[in-house]
């Protein structure tokens, strides 16, 4: 009526308060989500329900982003009363999430409960490019192997000679490939810049063999 509601202690003697929901009613609500601030593309990552019930049930939770269903990621779980950690693990494990800041929404429901208005929570997660790889190779071809692999599993791959990485920059990259690099092919400033790469960033270094790299000339 455009008339402000007044509380229940300013209500004449005798009213009668008629709650909306029953008091014993199931309930379960949705306190709050945790997830990174940041992942890369094709990087699994959790995500953490935190729920409260007021009786033991059994609980469907649901995910979408930006409004789009991830049924893959839906899980049924039964619980106590009380507080619970839930988690829905190794979100985009199969398929990338687009790069770029999207909402994470998950939805909880249980037989019988009728308050609707606590069972969602929302989460901001930002997706970044694609993991990158250096894969560095000693002569043409020489990394066909692992270049195979490695894109089969959906990862950025950037391939060099050994002369192209005489500047040393390789901090952009989450891990780098030598694959059959002669010791002798690496300058002093490249070896302290996948040193830092590896003790200070914590990059990932791999060293592949080859027949041609026997004795003093191997790594």
């Amino acid at each position: 009526d455009g008339r402000p509601t007044r509380p229940a202690a300013d209500l004449p003697p005798g009213t009668l308060g008629v709650p909306l929901v029953p008091r014993d009613a199931p309930d379960v609500a949705v306190l709050g989500l945790e997830a990174p601030l940041a992942a890369r593309g094709g990087e699994p990552f959790d995500l953490r329900v935190m729920l409260h019930l007021n009786r033991p049930g059994d609980v469907l939770l649901t995910l979408t982003m930006d409004d789009l269903p991830l049924p893959q990621a839906s899980r049924r779980v039964r619980l106590e009363a009380g507080r619970h950690t839930v988690v829905l693990p190794n979100l985009q494990q199969d398929k990338p999430f687009p790069a770029g800041l999207h909402r994470l929404l998950v939805a909880a429901e249980s037989a019988g409960d009728v308050e609707r208005r606590n069972n969602i929570g929302a989460v901001a997660l930002t997706i970044t490019g694609k993991p990158q790889i250096l894969l560095v190779e000693g002569a043409p071809l020489e990394g066909d192997f692992i270049a195979a692999l490695l894109q089969a599993q959906d990862f950025d791959l950037v391939r060099k000679t050994h002369a192209e990485l005489a500047g040393g920059q390789v901090g952009e990259f989450v891990a780098v490939i030598l694959a059959g690099v002669p010791r002798e092919a690496i300058a002093p400033a490249t070896v302290e810049a996948l040193k830092a790469h590896v003790e200070q960033s914590g990059g990932g270094l791999w060293v592949i063999g080859s027949s041609t790299l026997n004795g003093p000339r191997g790594l």
